[in-house]
């Protein structure tokens, strides 16, 4: 008696958590970093697998978010590579350089109201400073900085583009139903 008690008691925790599960948000990065990727492959971007990572970090649920947060990831993006590839012309690639383009690109941000965009430019200035590791050259430099911006704004428009089409809380409303009837 006790044992069958203590299974039902554990079906229905089961049962709960299940009922509880948030698909939505789960399904919606799926896609956008799938197809993010996708869109990079199809614009045959230098390491396309950014404009996935961009689709998900850019995706928040709703077109508004997602058009708010693309926008600072792009001007964030922006930013840190013009002022990376600038310091590479003025220091070259050293660890200098590394610390000058981020303490310039937080700076540039703030001057320019991108105060949600600093992190996102720090980071980037950080791939044309590096970049002497994987090739060297100012063209290779300008060449995937470029690329890397492209990436950032593919997986934005991405993220804005399947932000807007409710599909994927279609999906996972029906998810949620099943998952409460099981």
């Amino acid at each position: 008696m006790e044992r069958t008690h203590l299974l039902v008691r554990t079906r229905r925790r089961i049962h709960l958590r299940f009922a509880r599960l948030q698909v939505g948000p789960g399904i919606r990065l799926a896609l956008a970093g799938s197809l993010g990727l996708v869109a990079g492959r199809i614009l045959g971007l230098h390491a396309f697998y950014w404009s996935g990572i961009s689709a998900i970090v850019v995706s928040t649920g709703s077109a508004s978010g997602s058009l708010k947060a693309g926008l600072n990831r792009t001007a964030g993006t922006l930013v840190g590579l013009g002022v990376g590839v600038a310091t590479v012309l003025l220091v070259g690639h050293t660890l200098l350089a590394a610390s000058l383009a981020i303490f310039v690109a937080i700076l540039g941000c703030q001057l320019l109201g991108l105060r949600k965009a600093f992190k996102v430019a720090a980071l980037t200035t950080l791939f044309p400073v590096t970049l002497v590791a994987e090739r060297a050259g100012l063209s290779a430099t300008v060449a995937t900085s470029l690329s890397r911006a492209a990436n950032v704004l593919a997986g934005s428009m991405v993220a804005l583009a399947l932000d807007a089409w409710d599909g994927p809380e279609r999906v996972a409303a029906c998810l949620q139903g099943w998952f409460a009837r099981a």
